[in-house]
């Protein structure tokens, strides 16, 4: 028990060797769980909570009171659930399993005792708890230079011990660790020993059913605790998973347009290029013939590539003219009549990406209930006024009712029903409205953004 003056010393020292072995772990921990530049900060945080924090309160105390046994066991309960709380959060951070992060602790604090306490407390001199003296009582210049010597060594040490960790266990993070089942054994095996230890006087006193009964309670908090955790990240990564696959769901739209525009233009192409050959043909028959020059250019204005094509002007926004041109051409060939009125700049702030998987998606869903009747009708409207689009759509339908989100009337039931929730997802992120309703045999959608 300490006070006045020899327990500020005390404290110092204290801090000065927690505040090392803290930079010592922090680079241990990062090498060993491969810890990303921009969560390396809450990994220092998250270290000087339990190594420097905690052990200079636990130290404070000790060095305060005459500790009795109940007071040797509060400290260490309380101890064990600031070890649980670190590796729950170690776990957050760096999502890897619980067995590699208690494994990559036991390293650290093995070859922290090696590395840094004890050549720290053997230089300084230190007897008392594994504690160094880097400042002392009486400070003459012999303990000065011993001091800052010290604090050199201890800094050269660090770099020694996270270059051989890094060396040695340089692809731990990545690495399966093998016989799980023993490992986990041999780590319960050093904390029941360390546990039963710091215990070893409740024996004496004839508590030995406490503190069973203490050290049951302990592992089944820490159970409770790394499973809670684990489901937070099991939930975390499946909302994460969620979004992306909205995204991909929405680009693979996007894409499948893309490839209906490309694959029409192509037809297009090789279709305007017989024309072209034949065309040719009759070209080079008529100059071999020595016809007129007014039959000649009357043929030559016959031809597609000269005449009016079948290309239609929608819209002035090139990308959603060559979606509602794909779209009128599909309702064509299934016999659908379709009315378009669409009114589109390039200055809109919906992206040209999640527009086309909201017209996309509309048309499909309008095509797909259209063909089931046998004559189909669809009118399209899509206006852009200022800063808000406003875009709506109706069909000929059987329904009685909108059909929910994700549902759908196909039986591929996992292939299909995700284009209405696309555009939900989509009208939702731009902070708009949408309204589906069924009136007068007609599929309404109609949506603000």
């Amino acid at each position: 028990m300490y006070s006045g003056k020899e327990l500020v010393i005390n404290m110092i020292n204290a801090a000065v060797l927690e505040l090392l072995v803290s930079i010592a772990t922090y680079y241990a921990i990062k090498i060993l769980l491969g810890v990303q530049k921009d969560k390396r900060l809450k990994l220092f945080c998250i270290i000087l909570m339990k190594l420097f924090f905690l052990n200079l309160t636990i130290v404070f105390y000790k060095y305060t009171h005459i500790l009795t046994q109940d007071e040797t066991n509060t400290i260490t309960i309380v101890n064990g659930i600031y070890i649980l709380i670190f590796f729950a959060l170690l776990k957050l951070l760096t999502g890897k399993p619980y067995l590699k992060i208690m494994l990559a602790n036991f390293i650290v604090e093995t070859f922290g005792i090696a590395f840094i306490v004890m050549p720290t407390v053997v230089i300084t001199g230190g007897k008392n708890d594994m504690l160094p003296y880097f400042v002392k009582t009486n400070m003459d210049s012999k303990n000065i230079i011993i001091a800052i010597v010290a604090l050199l060594i201890s800094i050269f040490e660090i770099f020694i011990m996270t270059t051989i960790i890094k060396k040695c266990f340089g692809n731990f993070s990545e690495k399966r660790i093998k016989y799980p089942i023993i490992w986990w054994m041999l780590l319960i095996i050093f904390d029941m020993y360390a546990f039963f230890v710091n215990s070893a006087k409740s024996f004496v006193t004839k508590e030995i059913m406490f503190v069973i009964v203490l050290y049951v309670f302990r592992i089944c908090t820490a159970i409770l605790i790394m499973y809670s955790v684990s489901w937070i990240i099991r939930k975390k990564n499946e909302k994460r998973i969620a979004q992306e696959n909205k995204i991909l769901n929405i680009e693979n739209t996007v894409m499948k347009e893309y490839y209906r525009t490309l694959k029409y233009q192509m037809e297009n192409t090789e279709k305007i290029k017989r024309d072209i050959e034949i065309k040719m043909k009759e070209i080079r028959t008529l100059l071999g013939q020595n016809n007129e020059v007014d039959s000649f250019e009357k043929d030559i204005c016959e031809m597609p590539m000269i005449s009016d094509n079948n290309l239609y002007n929608y819209c002035n926004n090139i990308l959603i003219n060559s979606v509602i041109e794909n779209k009128v051409r599909q309702c064509g060939q299934n016999g659908i009549n379709i009315k378009i009125e669409a009114d589109v700049n390039e200055q809109i702030l919906v992206s040209e990406i999640d527009l086309i998987a909201i017209i996309a998606n509309l048309f499909d869903n309008a095509i797909e209930e259209s063909k089931k009747l046998k004559q189909g009708e669809i009118e399209f409207y899509c206006k852009c006024n200022m800063e808000v689009l406003e875009i709506k759509i109706n069909n000929k339908t059987l329904k009685q009712s909108p059909i929910t989100i994700g549902d759908t009337t196909k039986k591929n039931k996992q292939e299909h029903g995700m284009g209405q929730a696309i555009i939900y997802d989509i009208v939702k992120k731009y902070n708009g409205k949408i309204k589906v309703y069924v009136m007068e045999n007609r599929y309404y959608t109609e949506m603000v953004i």
